[in-house]
């Protein structure tokens, strides 16, 4: 279950609620640009679907796809952008650090600074205000 403010109004979502993309419109496997992957059982509406409302759906839909995960980091919905940081090859992240949505650059500045490899997390600290190392502040101060 998925609670969303939308237009004023809060409603719980479940897997239940009908296939709708982020702004509303009915989904249908039929005019998908995924079309191939439903078809090859890689991404199954009302479970795990991209062009989906609720991110539950989004985020199972780069857990049974992190290759293409990085053909989704400019799409309009903010919810695809943060999931797909995820799986995204680290070298197209920098970018995101200037999201307008704060859940993205979190994710990005989380995923860079957890990384194993040291130069990507030098790269997140060189993006990173002098400020907000020196007095160890929370990620979320930076992106909130």
């Amino acid at each position: 279950m998925c609670w969303r403010a939308w237009a004023g109004v809060t409603a719980m979502m479940t897997d239940a609620d009908p296939p709708k993309n982020w702004q509303g419109n009915d989904l249908h496997c039929a005019g998908c640009a995924n079309l191939v992957l439903s078809q090859a059982g890689r991404c199954q509406l009302l479970h795990a679907c991209v062009e989906d409302r609720y991110a539950k759906r989004i985020d199972r839909f780069f857990d049974w796809n992190p290759d293409i995960a990085k053909d989704y980091l400019a799409h309009a919905y903010f919810e695809v952008r943060a999931f797909s940081v995820k799986h995204a090859d680290v070298f197209h992240l920098p970018a995101l650090m200037i999201d307008p949505d704060w859940r993205v650059r979190y994710e990005v500045v989380s995923r860079m600074l957890n990384d194993e490899d040291s130069a990507v997390r030098e790269l997140a600290r060189s993006r990173l205000p002098p400020e907000f190392l020196a007095q160890g502040k929370q990620v979320f101060s930076l992106v909130g």
